[in-house]
């Protein structure tokens, strides 16, 4: 063909040739320029549909216009031959160019593919096929994308079509693999893959053959990059592992927010990232915990020699806040204080720095405020509240802007809400300024306290959202400034004010991660500033514009350090955490914050009081819907938790004989489990925190198979019977059958439920209350096992009730209240009996009662807590 004349395009030169044709550089002798041409192979418009469809797809591409993507002149017919005429690039193909060094060029590169996409993503245009083949380099060193339009069709052949195929399997989602329709997402999950080839020379997936390819993609983890690149960016990291989720609900939403890391990345390269060496460094300096703390004992919740530690602390510092910053001082000082009391809360600092305020409680478990001068670490009581709770009854403390007065949360027990208090810094009278809200913080100018109501009880908005109220300090003029009707439920509340206070920055949540958000009061306008899909547990604005937040960014709890323009956060502690709680004062250079590490224990006691026996010691029990009791109490189910894997075990009645069930990789939580009335199988959820992802698994305790799914759901919280477990989602209570996996709407609401006395009635526990209505009732069963409508019978008012904990067997409903006495309720006469009040000095949760009533099982949960200091955290 070369030197033939098609149309009035002279073949100069074959480049190239691929699945979808060949590509030959041609000379346009009517308008003189040097094209490429690229000629469709025969089958691809053999009938009239496909031709069709090729033009309709080949017309969309030709509408974009972007600088990254190579641009389609025309598609022409001459004789049998279709083919497009493009834009002539004249550079390599990327594949010629990999691995990509250094490694900001390969970010360089990834910015301008991700923009081409944003571009055809932006006109509904998806490519379905990007690859190291179809990015071309030009002699300017720009990229530019080929083969828009053309993906979609050759997507419709078969894996085994071409040799070229193998290739492109290497870049397909899961999804595409699965035979599932292609979207942005899969164009996002191509993204990651050649990304990772950009940087590494190799895909992130291997195979010897397809089907080994095909089952690297959709079942294993992509090789970690660290293995190639050892010194690779922690942030690229990130952006890869986001990428490249197998579930596209869990990738990034769209191609912009990767673009936007990747620009905040490059621009910030110099102020953040470290070499492999200073990692090293982080991880021995942050060798240091808790277990070289003296013991409680010796001084509850204290840190003896001080000044020995701090000799090793202040020669950390310099790793822990990043050498590379050109901003935090690499001579700033970590200092462990000493509370002066048994436990405490998040502490609040005044402006100047100079004074903590904080809950704390004495050995006795009474809480109030406390203040500590932070120049000779003196600590003063300054309320004489007596809380009606021994749990932590006051929280969330915080100085007025002027120094003089403190605003925080407390509880009363009366009242059933949280409520918000002030009192002098030098003590006297409290005085309740608003009922049902929490977390208050002073505007800067002093004159208005902020504080947040949730849709979760006891601080709960009117509109179930996170809404920002505001009151005057005498408690008058409440006012509504915000609802954020844009986040979700659930996951963790707090907020800061901007310098001028017409700004607010708080975490939303997403239903599975928090992102930070400003937020302008006047105008209502936002911007989010962080894109890390992670937890965000506190967030705070210093006047130097600079904003602090706790987040699991690293993977940990640690303090971090953006600003409202969102530049790349930059980590502050690199600790083993959780460093949380964090608060800052007003210049940014003094900054506390509370590490707190949790030990949650199994432990047995007989009701009768006869009997409390502690049955593991290792800290790892998972505290909540996580242990159960076999009905003749021969058997003990709960799940562990580590650092990269939960695991279900069973052991004998007295925490001996330890069997693992379950052994999970941590991508999702392991719920439950529950046992079977005949204590033969158990069934668990595998929580990833959406109701459509968390798989309900069933196991046959003989191992005679391996665990398999039998539904989805929010969780499997109870058995029914032998055969029929109970599958709670949003829309209702579900009755599903293990064995043939029937189901059937069982309660139109999300209700726990559960046969007792003898099969003849069904106790039922509401999961999610209505607002109309808080009752636990009984319902009596007809022959059959269904519920009789009208049969019910109220045994508990959950609005009144003082619950911490609760589970029912087959006679009554028992519940640990707040001041840790075990209580009994009988379902048919609704009466209340004190079982009894023996667990004083713990802190029980997540029980559960044996079926005959006769012991309960329940985990109770100890905190080692620290309150640290950095001082002279920015350079003068």
């Amino acid at each position: 063909m070369i030197g033939q004349t098609i149309s009035h395009y002279k073949i100069l030169e074959k480049l190239g040739e691929g699945g979808m044709g060949v590509v030959y550089k041609a000379q346009d002798t009517t308008l003189d320029r040097i094209v490429a041409v690229k000629f469709l192979p025969h089958n691809v418009t053999a009938s009239a549909t496909d031709k069709e469809r090729f033009l309709q797809e080949a017309k969309a591409a030709a509408m974009l216009n972007h600088p990254n993507i190579c641009t389609i002149h025309s598609v022409e017919e001459s004789g049998e031959e279709m083919f497009i005429v493009m834009e002539h690039v004249d550079g390599p193909t990327l594949r010629k160019k990999l691995p990509i060094q250094p490694t900001s060029d390969a970010v360089g590169y990834a910015i301008q593919i991700g923009e081409a996409l944003q571009e055809a993503h932006a006109k509904g245009i998806v490519h379905r096929d990007i690859k190291a083949d179809n990015v071309m380099l030009n002699s300017k060193n720009q990229i530019k994308v080929m083969d828009f339009g053309l993906a979609k069709l050759k997507g419709a052949l078969k894996l085994t079509r071409s040799s070229s195929t193998v290739g492109t399997l290497g870049y397909m989602a899961p999804e595409q693999i699965q035979g599932k329709e292609a979207d942005a997402r899969s164009d996002i999950f191509a993204f990651g893959v050649l990304f990772y080839e950009m940087l590494t020379g190799r895909l992130p997936f291997r195979g010897e053959h397809q089907a080994a390819m095909m089952y690297s993609i959709v079942n294993e983890e992509p090789q970690p990059i660290q293995q190639f690149v050892p010194d690779i960016f922690p942030e690229i990291v990130h952006i890869l592992d986001k990428a490249l989720e197998k579930d596209p609900a869990e990738r990034y939403h769209n191609i912009e927010d990767i673009v936007v890391d990747l620009r905040r990345m490059k621009k910030q390269t110099s102020r953040v990232m470290r070499s492999s060496a200073g990692i090293s460094a982080v991880h021995q300096a942050a060798s240091i915990s808790t277990e070289s703390i003296p013991p409680a004992s010796r001084k509850p919740m204290m840190f003896a020699g001080a000044g020995a530690l701090l000799l090793i602390l202040g020669a950390a510092a310099w790793f822990l806040l990043g050498s590379s910053s050109a901003q935090l001082n690499a001579n700033a000082t970590i200092v462990p204080l000493e509370m002066g009391v048994a436990q405490y809360e998040y502490p609040g600092i005044s402006r100047d720095g100079k004074w903590l305020v904080f809950p704390g409680s004495d050995a006795e478990g009474t809480w109030d405020i406390y203040l500590m001068y932070l120049e000779n670490r003196d600590v003063k009581k300054i309320t004489s509240e007596r809380f009606d709770s021994p749990g932590p009854s006051a929280l969330n403390a915080s100085f007025s802007p002027d120094g003089g007065t403190i605003v925080y949360t407390r509880w009363r027990r009366g009242q059933k809400k949280f409520e918000l208090a002030t009192v002098n810094v030098l003590g006297g009278s409290s005085r309740v300024v608003a009922l049902g809200g929490a977390i208050p913080t002073w505007n800067p100018a002093g004159d208005r306290i902020g504080f947040l109501r949730v849709g979760v009880p006891l601080v709960r908005s009117a509109s179930g959202k996170m809404e920002l109220w505001t009151v005057k300090s005498d408690g008058t003029d409440e006012r509504l400034e915000f609802i954020d009707t844009l986040g979700g439920q659930g996951g963790g509340y707090s907020f800061g004010w901007s310098p001028d206070g017409g700004r607010i920055v708080f975490q939303r949540w997403s239903g599975r991660s928090h992102e930070l958000v400003v937020h302008d009061l006047k105008n209502g306008n936002e911007k989010t500033l962080t894109h890390d899909n992670a937890s965000i547990d506190e967030v705070r604005w210093a006047d130097n514009g600079k904003i602090f937040f706790s987040s699991t960014k690293g993977g940990r709890y640690n303090i971090w350090m953006t600003d409202e323009n969102g530049s790349l956060p930059q980590p502050v502690t690199r600790g083993e955490g959780p460093d949380m709680g964090v608060v800052v004062s007003s210049s940014g250079n003094r900054l506390v914050y509370r590490t707190a590490q949790q030990r949650t224990d199994l432990w047995r006691i007989r009701l009768d009081g006869s009997e409390l026996v502690q049955l593991t010691k290792n800290g790892k029990v998972a505290p909540q819907l996580s242990n159960d009791i076999a009905p003749d109490g021969s058997h003990l189910y709960f799940t562990l938790q580590g650092e990269r894997t939960t695991k279900i075990v069973r052991t004998d009645h007295d925490g001996n004989h330890m069997e693992v069930l379950v052994d999970e990789d941590k991508k999702f939580n392991l719920i439950g489990p529950r046992v079977s009335p005949n204590d033969r199988q158990i069934v668990f959820t595998e929580f990833t925190g959406l109701t459509d992802t968390n798989r309900i698994m069933v196991l046959p305790l003989d191992r005679s198979s391996q665990p398999r799914q039998i539904s989805r759901g929010l969780v499997a919280y109870q058995w029914y019977d032998d055969q029929n477990v109970m599958v709670v989602r949003p829309t209702g209570t579900w009755l599903v059958d293990i064995v043939s996996r029937s189901e059937r709407l069982f309660f139109k609401d999300s209700i726990n439920a559960l046969p007792v006395l003898n099969g003849k009635y069904l106790a039922t526990v509401r999961l999610v209350y209505p607002a109309k209505s808080d009752l636990d009732v009984v319902y009596k069963l007809d022959s059959g096992g269904r519920w009789i409508p009208g049969s019910e019978k109220r045994f508990m008012n959950r609005d009144t009730l003082d619950s911490r904990s609760l589970s029912y067997d087959n006679d009554a409903f028992h519940y640990i209240d707040n001041a840790n006495n075990v209580w009994r309720i009988d379902y048919l006469t609704g009466r209340r009996t004190k079982v009894s009040g023996f667990l004083s000095g713990m802190t029980p949760i997540g029980m559960k009662v044996r079926y005959d009533g006769r012991e309960m099982l329940f985990v109770n949960s100890v905190q080692d807590s620290r309150i640290t200091m950095l001082d002279g955290l920015f350079t003068k």
